[in-house]
């Protein structure tokens, strides 16, 4: 008689992360939350990852590994961990990154309450290299108190209304007031992220399938440090040019430019176009979308992409994703 599906479905893209991959793995093998599997696919590793994860396989039934044949960038990689997920409940993880031990049961628990909640999250907390919290100030209230801290703002998203019951605040807070995307990494419904159009092969795209989210169903933060994302030299937002992240995200465009910025702005209309609400409701969103157009570094990046394909003088906020 087949296994039945484990409740959850926890995916890991990975690619040459032999640093911190087996600490991220143990992290997430040490749930109080049991009932998962642990999807790995490998981007064609060219470093000890793929023995690390056939080490950690055969030790752990619930680990399934996945070779890719060759590096087919991070967005693809991402898609094609979850199109392998066999769970009610979905989350990515990177493995750089680690979970409180009661993470997934606390998220878990808040899904199964409210039917209302598509995707549950805790609390970041942004640690180092060495796994140590990034000491933080409020800039705007006083002055720095050693040159090891760092200013909130850098770090962390101020607070917002993700969980309102109303789809235009949600999206309002989403698109103006929400930089790191950390929701990205949140437990999600399956059968909602399976509504969406997933990873796009363009950097910020984390933005509009959160926007996607967001028009579908609340997403709830915990006030739990339950995440702890690691910020080091190796994460995506070290990448400085655009041909190199445009590459980054999907090998098959070979650092062509796909605009992003205007895929940004169709990527939000379709939420709103596909999402669930009333037509008031939807205009409300289309407001929040123009107040997000009429911001003048967006209006200015929007016009000059249309203008010339290969101009893209900022890249657009939406950098959680990282393999």
């Amino acid at each position: 008689m087949p296994k039945a599906p484990p409740m959850l479905s926890i995916c890991l893209p990975v690619y040459n992360g032999q640093r911190y991959l087996r600490a991220a793995v143990e992290s997430l093998l040490s749930q109080t939350f049991s009932d998962f599997e642990l999807v790995i696919c490998d981007n064609a590793s060219a470093d000890a990852t793929e023995s690390i994860c056939r080490e950690l396989a055969a030790r752990d039934s619930r680990i399934r590994y996945y070779r890719n044949a060759r590096n087919l960038g991070a967005a693809p990689n991402f898609n094609r961990a979850a199109d392998l997920a066999r769970g009610q409940y979905v989350r990515w993880a990177s493995h750089d990154d680690l979970w409180a031990p009661t993470a997934m049961q606390r998220c878990i628990e808040v899904l199964e309450r409210d039917p209302t909640v598509i995707c549950c999250h805790g609390r970041t907390v942004v640690i180092d290299e060495h796994g140590q919290p990034v000491p933080t100030y409020d800039d705007s209230r006083m002055p720095a108190p050693s040159p090891r801290h760092v200013p909130q703002r850098l770090l962390y998203d101020p607070p917002r209304q993700l969980d309102s019951d109303h789809p235009a605040e949600r999206l309002r807070d989403l698109l103006l007031h929400t930089h790191w995307c950390f929701e990205i990494f949140g437990i999600i419904r399956r059968s909602q992220l399976l509504r969406t159009s997933l990873h796009g092969s363009y950097y910020g795209s984390d933005k509009v399938l959160l926007a996607e989210l967001a028009m579908m169903g609340r997403t709830v933060v915990l006030d739990e440090p339950l995440f702890f994302r690691r910020d080091h030299a190796g994460n995506s937002t070290s990448i400085r040019t655009h041909r190199e992240r445009a590459e980054w995200m999907d090998t098959s465009l070979n650092g062509k430019l796909r605009r992003p910025h205007l895929k940004l702005l169709a990527g939000y209309h379709r939420a709103i176009r596909r999402g669930e609400g009333t037509m008031a409701q939807k205009l409300g969103c289309y407001r929040v979308l123009a107040a997000w157009m009429m911001q003048f570094r967006k209006f200015k990046n929007v016009v000059r992409e249309s203008d010339q394909e290969n101009t893209a003088p900022d890249l657009p906020a939406g950098v959680a994703v990282k393999q």
